[in-house]
């Protein structure tokens, strides 16, 4: 990486021997590196062993009926507000932002609750995931595919809210325009009042 990152500063018109830029790419090259570990790690391994059940969720969203829902007396586990930072295969810039994580237990089957924000930060740090290029559209939906399949929950929901520099800083420069995107699946799909 560090022989690529000195030929884009040449092709740039810079002088990669003078000062201040004799360390540039390798420091371009760890960041990189850094920016996409998501490679590295599997979100399977992420979650661990971390799957308990509670006695007292087991049959409660399979036996939910409309008046509970409707007075919010359905269980559902949530985890607002985890910080996310990715980088747009289709402009090499930066999105970042807040993703969060919303899943129906089944059976009474739960995950420890930092395991969705790993779940989250293994796809976050890929450039490319196994359906195509990163965007945040895949990003979300790839979080809750992920979390649907090792929790087994009856229903996923996941929203994510980002800032994408390649509109903030180039191209349209809107500084302060966010992108909001939501995947939801199972119950949350078919039931639109559990979305409320």
């Amino acid at each position: 990486l560090e022989g690529c990152v000195r030929e884009i500063l040449r092709a740039l018109g810079e002088d990669v021997e003078r000062e201040g830029l004799l360390d540039t790419p390798s420091r371009v090259a760890k960041a990189l590196m850094f920016a996409t570990r998501g490679y590295d790690a599997c979100a399977t391994v992420a979650l661990g062993t971390a799957l308990f059940h509670e006695t007292g969720m087991a049959n409660a969203m399979r036996t939910t009926t409309t008046n509970e829902i409707a007075n919010g007396t359905h269980d559902m586990v949530l985890v607002r507000d985890i910080p996310v930072f990715s980088t747009c295969a289709e402009t090499f810039m930066p999105f970042y932002g807040v993703i969060h994580v919303g899943y129906a237990p089944n059976a009474g089957v739960i995950v420890g609750l930092s395991k969705l924000a790993r779940v989250a930060e293994v796809y976050a740090r890929r450039l490319q995931t196994p359906d195509g290029l990163q965007v945040q559209e895949r990003l979300t939906r790839d979080v809750a595919e992920e979390v649907s399949k090792l929790t087994g929950g009856l229903g996923v929901m996941v929203a994510a809210r980002a800032a994408h520099l390649c509109m903030v800083s180039r191209g349209v420069e809107k500084p302060g325009s966010s992108t909001c995107t939501v995947t939801k699946l199972g119950r949350f799909a078919s039931e639109p009042a559990l979305r409320s």
